[in-house]
């Protein structure tokens, strides 16, 4: 009897321990803080996508609209040679390439952020994983001020030109401050 006093009695402390770790205020409990931050990071990075996915858009209107142009009225192209219009074609495939490539990023985004978000709920149960596609190596990059294509190529070790070609940013112009490209490396 008098160990069964004792076992209940230790029972009761570990359980107003455990009870007294978790707050009557979720804000302040740390596993929910966590969850919480990672949400936050999540959506930062869709909101990032989101824009990368805008600018993308816009850019691939502008080509296409070139490229719609030159073909009802090659005359106006001034000299514009059937190869440079086959490389307009070039550019607008890649762009909608680009585009699949950054809805795919969000659409993953989504599922980590919603993963995060229910992730008490299904802790502790098995989860169907898939499998990502197979990706191109390098790092999506926030321009910031005062940014190069040089600079930014030299800091990860790969060329301005890749740069350049990975994102179609046309020869002489640089990425705006602010804009996300992709920076392949090796």
């Amino acid at each position: 009897m008098e160990s069964r006093m004792l076992t209940l009695g230790a029972v009761v402390v570990a359980l107003a321990l455990v009870l007294g770790s978790c707050s009557q205020n979720p804000e302040q409990n740390p596993i929910i803080q966590e969850k919480f931050q990672k949400i936050a990071e999540l959506a930062e990075q869709v909101d990032q996508i989101k824009a990368s996915i805008k600018d993308t858009n816009a850019d691939m209107d502008t080509v296409k609209q070139d490229l719609t142009n030159l073909k009802q009225n090659p005359a106006a192209a001034g000299g514009v040679s059937p190869a440079e219009i086959e490389e307009l074609k070039s550019k607008v495939k890649n762009l909608d390439d680009e585009v699949s490539r950054l809805q795919s990023a969000l659409s993953m985004k989504k599922k980590s952020e919603a993963a995060v978000e229910g992730g008490t709920k299904t802790e502790g149960k098995a989860r169907k994983t898939e499998q990502p596609a197979p990706r191109e190596k390098g790092v999506q990059y926030k321009v910031k001020e005062g940014d190069t294509l040089e600079s930014i190529a030299k800091a990860h070790g790969t060329t301005a030109a890749a740069i350049r070609a990975k994102n179609l940013i046309p020869e002489g112009k640089e990425p705006r401050p602010s804009s996300m490209i992709f920076v392949p490396t090796k």
